[in-house]
Formats: structure tokens, sequence, C-alpha cells
């Protein structure tokens, strides 16, 4: 290892040399902390735009499911007005909102959407057969509704992250058979005027 003292001969020798490396180690040093705030900028670019691919994909998410539930409750009711006043409903924002779903959505959220699409089409081929009935309809609208609450639940565990499940279906309707009883014997011998009545009331039913 050089000492001191040679060091100082050597400096006096090669007065050159001093000042290269102090050259060297200043450019050296201004180099790296040039590279360091690039790596930085670069590193913290990436992590931005993945937060907002990801904010963006959770966006449209919510906005699909939404959507979808928003159009469910539609497609029930035209399935309704289809049964009492052979209106022919349309399927086409329906489809259209089932078709963003698969485009963000997740497996498990597409797969209650597919469900509910299920049964969608099996009340319209029982109404377009005459098999409807006011007890049928019920059957039919309960599904549909336990159908949605389960679309509903997996929204909320995929994208929401709300590990709660929700039991009960957004509609308070007392059961079919709880109304007859409300209303009486006369109700009782005239089932279509239960449906009738709560249509009247409500369009949901």
């Amino acid at each position: 290892m050089m000492s001191h003292e040679n060091q100082r001969r050597t400096a006096k020798q090669h007065p050159g040399a001093t000042s290269v490396t102090g050259w060297l180690g200043i450019v050296l040093s201004t180099f790296g902390g040039a590279a360091v705030t690039l790596l930085g900028v670069i590193v913290g670019g990436f992590v931005t735009r993945r937060s907002e691919q990801r904010q963006w994909a959770r966006d449209r998410q919510i906005d699909a499911c939404a959507t979808v539930v928003q159009e469910s409750t539609r497609m029930q009711l035209a399935l309704l007005e289809r049964w009492k006043r052979r209106q022919r409903p349309d399927w086409t924002v329906w489809n259209q909102a089932l078709a963003m779903l698969w485009l963000v959505g997740t497996h498990e959220v597409i797969a209650e959407a597919k469900a509910m699409d299920r049964l969608f089409w099996l009340s319209s081929i029982r109404i377009k057969g005459g098999q409807m009935s006011e007890d049928a309809w019920a059957a039919d609208r309960d599904e549909m509704e336990a159908a949605r609450l389960r679309f509903i639940n997996a929204a909320r565990r995929a994208i929401v992250t709300r590990s709660a499940v929700l039991s009960d279906v957004p509609v308070a309707r007392p059961p079919l058979s709880e109304v007859r009883d409300l209303l009486g014997s006369e109700h009782a011998e005239h089932p279509g005027s239960v449906t009738r009545m709560q249509e009247a009331d409500n369009d949901t039913s």
C-alpha cells in the first residue's frame, strides 16, 4: 500500500494524475446521480401507468356490472309485459350489456350473468308457448331475482372486494301466497286478480 509520503512524491512527479482522478470522480458521481434519477422516473412512470390501468379496468367492470343489474330488471319487466300484453321485448340493450361484461368481467361474474340470461330465455319460451300462469310467473320471477342477487354478490366479491354476502333480493315484495292470504278468500278463488292488483301497484310483480 502506497504511503502518504509516496503519494505526495507521485503527485509531484505526475501532477496530471491527481487532476484526472478528481475529474473522473466528479464525472462518475454526476453520471451516477443522473442515472439514479432517470431510473426513478422510469420506475415511477411504470408504476403510475399500472395503477391507472388497474383503476380504469376496475371502473369499467363496475360500470358493466351496474348496467347488467339495471338491464336485468328491465328484461324482467319486459317479459311480464310480453305475457300480460303480448308486447315483444327488446333484447338489444340487454345483449349489449352482456357483451360489455364479457369484455371486462371476471369468470365468476360472467357465469352468473349467463345464468340470468338463461332464465330470461326459458321464461320467454314458456310465455311464447302459452305455458305461463300466475303461479308459474311468480316462480320465474323469484328465480330471476335470486339469480340477480347471486350476480350482485359475485360482483361485490370480484370487483368491489366486499366479502359480506347479501342474502335478500333488492325487492321487499311478499310472496304470492302471502298476498292471497292478506286479501282473503275472494281473491284466492280468482288468483288472476291478485297479479292484476299487484301490477296496478308495482309493475315489477
